[in-house]
């Protein structure tokens, strides 16, 4: 077992790495870094403990989380309508 637990931690790692580099490659840098760091982890773990063991997967669902983390932060950010729908963006400016 102690190779299978070596792979799933290196199968983590991989997938956090994808997911955090196409992330910030993207420009959607309205969530901290270390806020997205962590939450990112929060995200992974459980479901590597869940069974998911395909980097692909784990890598598409980080990805996908800290996505929505930016787009909540836009929608809450007053100074930010990016996330509205156009006809909200016409009425701002």
């Amino acid at each position: 077992m102690p190779n299978e637990d070596q792979d799933i931690r290196q199968a983590l790692a991989r997938a956090f790495d994808h997911a955090w580099e196409n992330y910030y490659r993207s420009g959607r840098l309205t969530v901290s870094q270390d806020v997205a760091c962590t939450e990112l982890a929060r995200r992974l773990v459980p479901l590597s403990k869940q069974g998911v063991s395909n980097e692909e997967r784990l890598a598409k669902a980080g990805l996908s989380h800290l996505q929505q983390l930016a787009w909540g932060a836009e929608k809450f950010d007053p100074l930010s309508n990016r996330g509205l729908p156009p006809k909200a963006r016409e009425s701002d400016a």
